[in-house]
């Protein structure tokens, strides 16, 4: 069984990639100097931490400072950027955002990537976001024809966005990584570096033809879109994945380092550094990679985009509740949540377990699902399955209620709200339960 760290070797300009074994044993797996196939990614920058300036009122968002963040940064010696060929030129604008007319490289001695950037004109805190920036998102993923895109977006919403373009964007062969910061880039480095490891991640991806999946890129690990959720505001780490397989990648700068990995305190070191616990299972990314190297097929029964005029595409059904289960929650307050909503995300204790002792509130909740509305029953524990092992959870399931296994509160509302506005009611419940991009499992 892996550790699974991956370092990335840099030797006379061949790439080792090595497996860190349990029992301190090394593995070399692969040793690439050919140069890569060009792949061409758009970043898309959306708003967010990541390109903040300070204000008398705080952080705030700043149109084209990220223009001049990128220009800062890669003007510098330490560019990983063959050259300056940024200007801030405009080749493409619209309504919804603006393209600039140079094109980035991004290389070294195993990838080569070209990308460009994109700003969207309504540029904000992911704080103030609406469910209708998600379809311009969308939208602009579908239209704008790109190998690759990489996103930079607010973490506060991040894993709603993400969940929402996972459950949309179905028949993409492109792979879309998220990215942020915790603060500002003027301030910390940490979100440049977050940049170009999902620029890299985006490459490598696309090298392997990987089946195509939204993705974030945060902090050295790579997580679920569907899985990840933010549990710190104060950490660089950010985020974590509920019983999904994050992938470590690190890189090691001199050969000393290999070599101290033979030891307990190296192993001790990998760890802390990388913020898994001894038992903690993760999967090398490369490894990872080479397992899913074939192009993604159609899904079947995936809702048909193509004939739905632009502004019609990635809708998104606002008539959706998510409502928090508490100790003496009032009748009142429960049927407000449900008369104007056609679908509700009930987030319960432990395994999905529901006062049912309360009937007045379960009356409310059975005459809504005969109603022919939606309940997905999710967890209120950041690890949680939602079963029917208990009579307080087994009643919700009597009902018609949803048991949504793994999936998070906010894949749960992203779904239900792409489903609602989507397909025709009567199969709303058969697209909830069916698991589209393994966001039930465990």
């Amino acid at each position: 069984m892996l550790i699974n760290i991956c370092f990335i070797l840099e030797l006379e300009e061949k790439i080792l990639i090595i497996k860190i074994y349990k029992k301190n044993k090394l593995k070399l797996i692969m040793m690439k100097g050919e140069e890569s196939k060009q792949n061409k990614i758009l970043v898309i920058h959306c708003g967010g931490t990541f390109g903040m300036v300070s204000s008398e009122n705080g952080f705030t968002v700043k149109k084209n400072n990220v223009y001049e963040i990128f220009k800062k940064n890669f003007e510098s010696e330490k560019s990983n950027f063959k050259k300056n060929i940024f200007d801030g030129e405009i080749c493409e604008k619209n309504k919804s955002y603006v393209l600039y007319k140079k094109t980035f490289l991004l290389k070294n001695s195993y990838l080569e990537i070209e990308f460009k950037l994109c700003e969207l004109n309504k540029i904000i805190d992911s704080s103030n976001v609406d469910i209708s920036d998600w379809s311009i998102l969308c939208n602009i993923i579908d239209t704008c024809h790109y190998d690759g895109y990489v996103v930079i977006y607010g973490t506060d919403t991040m894993s709603y966005a993400m969940a929402a373009v996972s459950f949309a964007i179905k028949n993409t062969r492109s792979p879309i990584i998220f990215t942020g910061a915790q603060l500002p880039v003027v301030i910390d480095s940490k979100g440049m570096n977050n940049l170009i490891g999902a620029i890299e991640i985006c490459g490598l991806m696309l090298e392997r033809e990987m089946k195509c999946n939204v993705w974030l890129y945060f902090s050295g690990f790579l997580h679920s879109g569907v899985k990840a959720r933010k549990i710190t505001s104060c950490g660089f780490k950010g985020f974590w994945s509920r019983k999904e397989k994050v992938f470590g990648i690190g890189k090691a700068e001199s050969i000393e380092l290999i070599e101290n990995i033979q030891n307990e305190i190296s192993k001790q070191f990998i760890a802390e550094e990388f913020n898994l616990s001894k038992n903690k299972e993760t999967l090398n990314f490369f490894e990872f990679i080479l397992q899913n190297s074939e192009n993604e097929k159609f899904e079947k029964n995936s809702v048909d985009l193509k004939n739905i005029g632009f502004e019609q595409k990635y809708k998104f059904s606002k008539n959706v509740a998510l409502l928090k289960i508490y100790p003496g929650i009032s009748k009142n307050i429960f049927e407000i949540f449900l008369k104007e909503s056609m679908g509700c995300v009930l987030e319960c204790y432990g395994s999905g377990n529901f006062c049912i002792l309360r009937t007045d509130l379960l009356s409310l909740l059975k005459e809504y699902i005969e109603r022919g509305n939606i309940v997905v029953v999710v967890s209120q524990c950041l690890e949680g399955n939602v079963e029917d092992l208990y009579e307080c959870g087994n009643v919700l399931k009597t009902f018609g209620c949803v048991l949504g296994k793994w999936i998070t509160s906010e894949a749960a509302y992203c779904k239900l709200a792409f489903v609602l506005e989507n397909f025709p009611k009567k199969s709303w419940k058969e697209k909830i339960i069916e698991n589209l991009k393994g966001e039930m499992e465990f």
